[in-house]
């Protein structure tokens, strides 16, 4: 896990994060599959960022996922450059292996499917900023996504650079817990599969429901200089005033559609009292040093003191405009106890 060191510089600085309202009327069957909605409102707002390495409120390890909803976890790959990772079907038979290895001994889960892996290696679109910009359906992202095969047992993308992801600049957590509920149901094939049992259970009522989680495992390719991300402490943020869901087309291995509606959070500007939310980055983070982003939490429903997830954005770091994009790659995936 990541600890304090003293090879680095001490940072403690300001960034600009975007708080983004969504509109109901953009509704997903207008927006492209994975598109996120236009927006009524949009505030960019300046926050502290703390640094994880010297701030003494982080709690590292496995317990800071359930607390603060994030964790950075010090891990060496086998792959080191571009090449390694991007050449024939070395994520495939390579990269998600050594990730579920490594959920498994940091969750302690009993399951771990890994469903999603995209790489980002573009900065954000302009076009992106205009708050009524969105993907519409049957554009380039839904073609390019038609490409790919229907039912798959992981979606992988992003893995030439015409076709990387963006840098994301609102700040926002993937899944709710309905949506999480929904994705085991109606998701990738591998992870319907390792569901199962769990669904059963839940769908039959059993008073004690197993438990599952979705977390995002982002690792830098290269050293990051420019968009890096930032995490949101989830015991600083108030849920009831300050994250609002949107739905989503997704991609299904089950429905004939081959698509389902899926549900994550914005971000966005309290209207009821001052912010309390407190933003943590690791500087000029390495590609050993791992960050679990919970995503969505069965088990926040009935403890209330489990992170539900972390919140978290990519950083537009003023005078970095010049430096490479962020290269990362992202495994998402879910643990079942």
């Amino acid at each position: 896990m990541v600890q304090p060191n003293s090879s680095h510089t001490v940072h403690h600085q300001h960034a600009t994060i975007r708080l983004q309202t969504p509109d109901p009327d953009n509704t997903p069957e207008l927006r492209a599959m994975f598109a996120p909605p236009a927006c009524l409102e949009v505030l960019e707002r300046q926050v502290a960022l703390h640094d994880i390495r010297t701030d003494p409120n982080v709690i590292h390890g496995p317990e800071g996922l359930d607390k603060q909803g994030f964790a950075y976890i010090k891990h060496t790959s086998p792959l080191v450059t571009e090449d390694d990772y991007f050449t024939g079907t070395t994520v495939e038979d390579v990269y998600i292996p050594e990730i579920k290895a490594l959920a498994m001994q940091v969750l302690g889960a009993k399951r771990v499917a890994v469903y999603n892996v995209g790489v980002r290696r573009k900065p954000a679109s302009k076009a992106r900023a205009d708050p009524k910009f969105y993907w519409k359906r049957g554009e380039m992202m839904d073609k390019e996504i038609a490409e790919k095969p229907k039912y798959t047992s992981v979606w992988l993308g992003g893995q030439t650079l015409e076709k990387s992801l963006e840098a994301v600049r609102f700040a926002h957590i993937d899944n709710t817990v309905a949506g999480l509920r929904k994705l085991v149901r109606y998701g990738p094939a591998r992870l319907v599969e390792a569901a199962k049992d769990s669904v059963e259970k839940e769908d039959s009522g059993a008073d004690e429901a197993p438990r599952y989680a979705a977390f995002s495992i982002w690792r830098p390719i290269k050293p990051v200089k420019r968009d890096p991300l930032a995490v949101c402490d989830w015991r600083t943020l108030d849920p009831e005033h300050e994250l609002a869901t949107f739905d989503f087309r997704t991609r299904s291995s089950v429905n004939e559609s081959g698509e389902f509606i899926m549900q994550g959070y914005y971000v966005v500007p309290s209207k009821t009292k001052p912010t309390q939310q407190k933003w943590y980055w690791l500087p000029e983070q390495q590609a050993d040093e791992v960050l679990f982003i919970k995503l969505a939490d069965t088990q926040s429903e009935v403890d209330a003191s489990v992170a539900l997830g972390s919140p978290h954005v990519s950083l537009g770091l003023e005078g970095m405009e010049a430096e490479e994009p962020r290269n990362s790659i992202e495994c998402r995936i879910t643990a079942f106890w």
